[in-house]
């Protein structure tokens, strides 16, 4: 049995901003907490998920279903495991929750939820950590309140992220057509594909050559355009507010319903970085118009260190982000630094190469510079390999989770950066799969009658 919540926090003083890598007191936050009266008991909100529902889009439907709080997740916490009466194991996925800015992407892509019936959620609370942990019956609910107590010292409570994601399936590896009737992609998706894209003046049409169809570059398949609008979900869930993708037009694709619900943008970035000067250099593609990787370089103040400001192949990302400065951290180990993020420990800006292939590094360092939001890249199997490589180089010494070789059609690396004055650092990793699968072809004989439609928020009952 599979479920998912959250341990959602906010400051006691509504009128404090949270800063990226700031060390808090846990005396100054206050956390969520539902009550059961089935069980006359307080815990965190948290619920079972749904067929074929990835967990993060559990835990944040369920927190809202059982508090009337839209969140964001951060860093994971520990998976709790226990038995139940019936003898089956249920499995229980936590992380650091905040409630979602009002306005943001991850808002808008929100679906309205069903709120919990009172017989099984009555009240709610906000309660500073000492009180809550008076009020806490289970030890397991105890640990996780102290693991969120150690992020709040260690200034990990907030985070950013970087996602890699591979394009869902395409035409070039899908499979055949049924009845070996041939399956002609323009006609089945491409002119639906192209119109979304316009309408949200997100994704750069396909370039005046044409693009080929080999492996990720091909146009999306039906079940490729399931992965795309199943991704939305995934995305909201961590609040990706930046989104680049491969010039591959299956990249490009798999990120349309993102920024066609949402009102995001998508970065269209070059498969090579370019040579030479900003004016040498072939531009991007973009929703706004062409503009080169140098010309972006320019407009957000992030380059790869070694690199003039008129080169490297770097997102449009705000000038803010750079230029925001971080609260100090405090040297040495131990609880105070629990992922070994004290200055000689930290991941310093590498110096790689930002040309020719090294391309997709370059831009993940970029993107790990970033201090506020969470930032996404879709891109063909081989360069999300080089993303992952850019992505180890950067794991603190006592990471949580372990970064894949490569990813799986639709599968998805999720990496919480940390950050303070000495540098920043990957301190948890997390994979996750959409569960989109082929329906089966039925039997000659058996009936084609549609199966009713699973009632999306519908609450089974037994323990949650």
């Amino acid at each position: 049995m599979r479920s998912a919540g959250a341990l959602v926090w906010r400051f006691a003083d509504p009128g404090r901003a949270g800063v990226v890598g700031e060390s808090v007191d846990p005396a100054d936050i206050e956390v969520l907490m539902v009550h059961r009266p089935r069980y006359r008991d307080w815990s965190w909100p948290k619920g079972k998920a749904e067929p074929g529902e990835p967990i993060v889009a559990a835990a944040v439907r369920e927190v809202e279903e059982e508090t009337g709080v839209a969140v964001t997740l951060g860093v994971p916490l520990a998976t709790q495991r226990y038995r139940l009466g019936s003898g089956h194991t249920k499995e229980v996925h936590y992380w650091v929750g905040a409630p979602v800015l009002a306005g943001s992407i991850a808002e808008r892509l929100r679906a309205p939820v069903v709120p919990a019936p009172r017989g099984e959620i009555d009240q709610i609370r906000w309660a500073r950590p000492d009180a809550a942990e008076a009020m806490l019956t289970r030890r397991g609910d105890r640990r996780l309140l102290s693991e969120l107590a150690s992020h709040a010292r260690a200034g990990t409570l907030l985070t950013t992220a970087v996602v890699l994601v591979r394009p869902g399936n395409t035409f070039g590896c899908g499979a055949p057509g049924r009845g070996g009737a041939a399956r002609d992609p323009a006609a089945l998706v491409r002119a639906d594909a192209d119109e979304g894209v316009r309408a949200a003046a997100a994704v750069a049409p396909p370039g005046a050559g044409g693009e080929p169809a080999t492996s990720d570059e091909g146009v999306l398949s039906r079940l490729g355009v399931r992965h795309a609008f199943d991704l939305v979900e995934l995305m909201s869930a961590f609040g990706i507010d930046r989104a680049c993708a491969a010039r591959a037009a299956g990249a490009r694709r798999t990120l349309a319903p993102w920024a066609a619900a949402g009102g995001g943008q998508v970065l269209v970035v070059e498969g090579e970085a370019p040579r030479g000067t900003a004016t040498g250099a072939e531009p991007a593609r973009t929703g706004e118009g062409r503009s080169g990787p140098a010309a972006v370089a320019a407009a957000s103040g992030l380059v790869p260190p070694g690199q003039s400001r008129a080169s490297g192949p770097l997102t449009q990302l705000a000038a803010e982000d750079a230029s925001r400065p971080l609260p100090p951290q405090r040297a040495g180990g131990g609880a105070a630094d629990p992922h070994g993020l004290s200055a000689s420990n930290a991941v310093q800006p590498d110096a790689g190469a930002s040309t020719g292939s090294d391309w997709v590094a370059a831009l993940v360092r970029s993107l790990l510079v970033r201090t506020r939001g969470a930032s996404l890249l879709c891109a063909p199997r081989e360069a999300v390999e080089r993303g992952i490589g850019a992505l180890r180089g950067a794991m603190a010494p006592n990471s949580q989770g372990a970064l894949p070789q490569d990813l799986g059609r639709a599968q998805v690396v999720v990496a919480h950066v940390a950050h303070h004055d000495g540098g920043h650092a990957v301190i948890a990793v997390e994979c996750h799969a959409l569960r989109t699968r082929r329906a089966p072809v039925p039997k000659e004989g058996q009936g084609e009658g549609r199966p009713r439609a699973h009632a999306r928020s519908k609450r089974s009952a037994g323990p949650r």
